[in-house]
């Protein structure tokens, strides 16, 4: 039903509303319309109003109250009474009239207005109650036929009297309200049991009892006078009275003599406490609301399709230096410049045709004053009013997070900017010490190329010579010339070792056979030898490569004797795999050994395997080195080649 109502303004007020609403409709034997703020449009209605008029809920929304009245002229004599009422007491109470039901038939009933709103925005709907007082006229027609019988025949038809006494008896006791006769002195002569529980007494001590003497003396009064009024103008009348929490309506009318003379009086009183309690909850739940919204540090505002300001808050309006009743009613478009209204009234139009939350942040100019950033929570609102859908917004000012963040990203994009920078600068140096490495490594080698050629070619023919000098020599001497033959054949010997050692140290700086049967020819001669030289299993597969260019041939050379190097020294390894491969132009060259792998305290970042990673990286390459404790330790390096005519 919530749905329906257009006098919430803000969705904290519309669950308070819900839960009071579904109360009232769900306990009120009345007819109950919610009516929109000029009183023609019904925008809901209780199950009870569809069971006193017949229609159905779907049949009545929308529909003006027209067809419940008899005619318009009725119709107009209702409205000529709740004006009046309203200015002078804020609400119209039980006025009595005629409706008709969706059959035709026509029947009495009592009606009271009250109007929803508040002094600054004015009413902005309604709540009718109906009451079907069709029994209660037929009582009060029956009362006063069988009054008349029982003053005209009270004499000589004491059995009629006793039946009529009886019928009497039944109607006062079926109503649920409070029926008592008085005397002009306010003598109790007839009362129900409902009028009796009322002052906490029985009927039996109720009757003849003065009402007047259960009251207080202020109350006493007041009713002695409305009694008095009620013989003066033999009109009845309807008052409300309330005692310890308890309301009742109540409607005093006069019984007359034979002789037309006022001589007694009727008291029909209804507990209306259930209506009261929920007017006194409804402007309760308004005025939470309000509290709320004028104690927020937000700025809340609602507003309807066509632009209008339907409600702000004093936080909103202080932004225009204005009070809110100074803007509410006025166009936004009007309060902001040109392109800020333009866009906001885009929002507010794209929010109703979504039916959906829609958030942003934008700058906005309030007044004279300085733009601010504001951020906005447009949410649409499901009630009409006067047939008009609005939206509820929050705004709140995040002009300085908003600087923050600029700040932010400004200084970012500085950071990022040096980042850039810095990063190129380090690049370019590394591009350049890659340079300068390979430079200083193709020296290097060419360095070595040309000491061990030296040492191959110059010192090893000296030493030769020298050797063949000795072997002269000794070949003069003979074995009898004891210390002179023993010191030229130690000279022999030690020349030999002298030209081993010379050819291994000369082999090591540039083995010859790189240069004469390529890489595949002398990474095989280097397992042999190390095979030779020590326990450790080598297995070798490799494959020719012709025209492998020397600085990719040494580094790769390079590569397996740093490999070897870390083997023996550290990896107690009983076999090593060696594997020369050339795969989708590039050449792959893994070792790998059955040893103890590298624990995680050791390093895997010696100045070895550092040299060979920029040798390798400086040749566009990858060493990858893949390892585990008791699981041994695979190096693979693999440097791209373009070569067509070699397959893998």
């Amino acid at each position: 039903m919530a749905d329906s109502l257009s006098y919430i303004p803000s969705p904290e007020h519309t669950q308070t509303f819900n839960t009071l609403h579904r109360m009232v409709f769900a306990i009120l034997s009345d007819a109950v319309f919610i009516l929109d703020a000029e009183i023609t449009k019904i925008l809901d209605c209780n199950p009870t109003a569809s069971n006193i008029f017949g229609y159905s809920r779907e049949e009545m929304l929308g529909q003006t109250t027209t067809f419940l009245h008899t005619d318009a002229d009725a119709l107009e004599e209702f409205r000529s009474h709740l004006y009046p009422a309203i200015n002078e007491k804020g609400f119209l109470s039980h006025y009595e009239l005629t409706m008709k039901r969706k059959d035709g038939t026509i029947f009495p009933a009592e009606k009271s207005v009250v109007p929803l709103g508040d002094p600054q925005a004015g009413h902005f709907g309604w709540v009718s109650m109906v009451h079907d007082i069709s029994d209660r006229k037929l009582l009060e027609k029956k009362l006063q036929a069988e009054n008349k019988s029982l003053e005209l025949q009270v004499a000589n038809q004491t059995r009629e009297s006793y039946e009529c006494e009886q019928i009497q008896h039944a109607i006062l006791e079926a109503t649920d309200q409070s029926i008592m006769m008085t005397d002009l002195n306010g003598n109790i002569i007839l009362a129900n049991e409902v009028a009796a529980k009322r002052f906490n007494m029985v009927v039996q001590d109720f009757l003849g009892v003065c009402i007047f003497d259960l009251m207080p003396s202020e109350l006493a009064r007041s009713r002695n006078a409305i009694g008095e009024k009620i013989v003066v103008t033999g009109k009845p009348i309807r008052f409300n009275d309330e005692r310890g929490g308890i309301w009742f309506e109540s409607t005093a009318y006069p019984v007359y003599d034979p002789n037309g003379q006022v001589d007694r009086l009727v008291l029909f009183a209804r507990d209306i406490t259930t209506q009261k309690r929920t007017e006194i909850a409804l402007k309760e739940s308004e005025e939470k609301y309000r509290m709320l919204a004028e104690a927020a540090h937000d700025m809340i505002f609602v507003i309807t399709e066509d632009d209008q300001i339907e409600y702000v808050n004093s936080h909103a309006a202080g932004f225009f230096n204005l009070r809110p009743e100074a803007i509410i009613g006025k166009q936004q478009s009007s309060l902001f410049p040109p392109t800020d209204a333009k866009r906001q009234r885009e929002g507010i139009v794209a929010t109703l045709a979504s039916g959906s939350p829609k958030y942003s942040e934008n700058w906005l100019k309030f007044g004279k004053g300085e733009a601010a950033f504001i951020n906005t929570w447009l949410v649409p609102l499901s009630y009409l009013k006067n047939g008009k859908r609005s939206v509820l917004g929050i705004s709140r000012d995040i002009t300085i997070l908003r600087r923050i963040q600029d700040e932010l990203e400004s200084s970012k994009k500085q950071l990022e900017r040096r980042v850039d920078q810095r990063t190129k600068e380090l690049a370019n140096l590394s591009t350049q010490m890659r340079k300068l490495a390979k430079k200083l490594i193709t020296a290097q080698e060419e360095e070595r190329r040309r000491i061990s050629r030296e040492l191959h070619d110059d010192t090893g023919q000296v030493l030769i010579t020298l050797k063949y000098t000795l072997a002269d020599l000794l070949n003069e001497l003979s074995p009898d010339q004891g210390v002179s033959y023993e010191k030229v054949s130690d000279s022999i010997k030690a020349v030999d070792e002298a030209m081993t050692s010379i050819r291994s140290i000369a082999h090591s700086l540039r083995p010859s056979l790189l240069d004469v049967g390529g890489l595949n020819v002398s990474l095989k001669d280097f397992c042999q030898d190390i095979n030779h030289c020590t326990k450790i299993e080598i297995n070798y597969i490799g494959m020719e490569l012709d025209n492998l260019p020397d600085e990719i041939a040494i580094t790769l050379y390079r590569y397996v004797q740093e490999a070897f190097t870390n083997i023996l020294k550290h990896s107690q390894a009983t076999r090593v795999s060696v594997k020369l491969k050339f795969i989708h132009q590039r050449i792959i060259l893994s070792v790998s050994d059955n040893g103890i792998g590298i624990r995680d305290h050791q390093d895997t970042t010696g100045i070895g395997l550092i040299g060979l990673r920029e040798r390798i990286d400086s040749l566009g390459g990858k060493l990858q080195i893949e390892t585990a404790p008791g699981k041994g330790t695979n190096l693979k390096a693999s440097i791209p080649w373009k070569v067509t005519d070699i397959e893998a």
